[in-house]
């Protein structure tokens, strides 16, 4: 007992060291100027909030830092990650998208060897790919891994200690956690269960922390509990994070806030009054940042709008039909007068649209054995290029183009990203951004 206490004490201590210099300096190319960037444990809402390091310019052509870290942690340059160890220093060359260390017998010279070791073996799974072939993949992944462990474990390198083995071993399990989503983020075919169970198997979080420092672990964090999580919990706030990874505080922050967003998309798992309730319990209990209060205020504002009326808001939405007639007020009223009606967004040119009109290929689809009507309101400026769209399914009465986009109900609901759908039950709203 007293050598585990001890053990626990000691890695504790080199993860949490007194504060001393991390001086940085990057040479780059092509007049591509590097930047750094973290993630703060303060702020942890959504991958868009992240703060950047500033770097001052030492030449034309590098720049450097001279950062007081008070222990190790991740930071990214490009799209690569760095561990930013008390007392140590970096010095390497950026060529727009990647940083190469300059000196071969470093840490973080090694960190990218791994990280080229890990893409080596990912980029053999690609979108659509075969689930025998992932899951022959985690196995080659978990090897990498065991014998990467063992080099840490058996070689003394010089910049080698307990911390920085702590933050390299954490590092591998987030890449494999990483990939362990990729079927979910790829839309790939997969068993639900078994996914499941591999994850349960081969991912541990020992340090929650750095989990929320590099992106392929924020990933995994969002994707398992929006995609696992909470269908497992049926949508239940608190079964939800009651699982082994969200006891660490930032996470359960973190997950807290998914909640809501995957609520909302779903739509027609909780009612506007369930969710207020929980906005009020969460927003009552959670220590928020200035940014995350106004996310989250955003997240109230969003529930608001559910089982609004949006009868005269759609009547503003200048519509024209394929024949070039602008309905009048009663007429779109009416088009979303009766029930489950779906309000699809869409363009020509939007890649992602398409692909899901062409899955569907029908204005009709049935959900959790209910059937919805679609209509398609395209946002092509180009009137040729909406109507050069051929799809059977696409009519007079379920294709419609947006005359003018600045108007009242493209700034309600903020109609700027597509494909985006809006879910409505005889003209009132059920879900303002719906996936399906």
């Amino acid at each position: 007992m007293k050598k585990a206490v001890f053990i626990t004490l000691f890695a504790f201590m080199s993860l949490s060291v007194f504060s001393q210099h991390f001086y940085f300096k990057c040479h780059y190319k092509n007049g591509i100027k590097p930047y750094l960037y973290f993630y703060p444990q303060q702020n942890v809402f959504e991958d868009a909030i992240s703060y950047t390091i500033p770097l001052i310019n030492d030449t034309d052509s590098s720049v450097y830092a001279n950062l007081n870290p008070s222990r190790i942690n991740f930071l990214n340059i490009g799209f690569d990650p760095i561990l930013e160890c008390p007392g140590d220093s970096l010095e390497g060359t950026f060529d727009g998208s990647h940083f190469q260390p300059k000196d071969s017998n470093t840490i973080n010279f090694n960190l990218l060897k791994i990280a080229q070791g890990f893409s080596k073996i990912v980029v053999q799974y690609p979108v659509g790919g075969d689930y025998l072939k992932f899951k022959s993949l985690v196995g080659l992944l978990r090897l990498y891994i065991d014998s990467t462990n063992n080099e840490f474990n058996n070689n003394i390198r010089p910049w080698q200690n307990e911390g920085v083995n702590i933050a390299m071993k954490e590092y591998l399990c987030m890449r494999l956690a990483h990939f362990l989503v990729l079927p979910i983020l790829f839309k790939n075919n997969y068993d639900k269960n078994e996914l499941n169970a591999i994850i349960h198997k081969n991912i541990q979080i020992k340090y929650p922390e750095y989990w929320l420092q590099i992106q392929p672990g924020r990933i995994f964090l969002k994707t398992y509990y929006q995609n696992i999580s909470l269908p497992n919990a049926h949508f239940s706030l608190e079964k939800s994070v009651m699982g082994k990874y969200y006891s660490f505080y930032p996470i359960h922050k973190l997950v807290s806030y998914y909640y809501f967003l995957e609520c909302l998309k779903r739509a027609v798992v909780k009612t506007k009054l369930q969710l207020l309730s929980d906005w009020k319990r969460v927003n009552s209990n959670l220590i928020l940042s200035t940014d995350e209060r106004e996310m989250m205020e955003t997240v109230r504002v969003d529930i608001q709008k559910l089982g609004a009326n949006i009868s005269d808001v759609f009547a503003s939405l200048p519509l024209t039909t394929v024949q070039g007639k602008l309905l009048n007020a009663a007429e779109k009223k009416a088009l979303i007068s009766g029930p489950n009606i779906i309000l699809d967004f869409w363009a020509s040119w939007c890649v992602p649209c398409r692909k899901r009109m062409k899955e569907i290929m029908s204005d009709r689809i049935t959900i959790d054995n209910k059937q919805f009507q679609i209509i398609y309101i395209s946002l092509d400026e180009n009137e040729n290029l909406w109507k050069g769209a051929e799809y059977p399914f696409l009519n007079k009465n379920n294709s419609f183009k947006i005359a003018d986009p600045n108007n009242a109900f493209v700034k309600y609901f903020k109609i700027s990203a597509i494909p985006r759908a809006i879910l409505i039950n005889k003209s009132r709203v059920i879900s303002q951004e719906f996936k399906f």
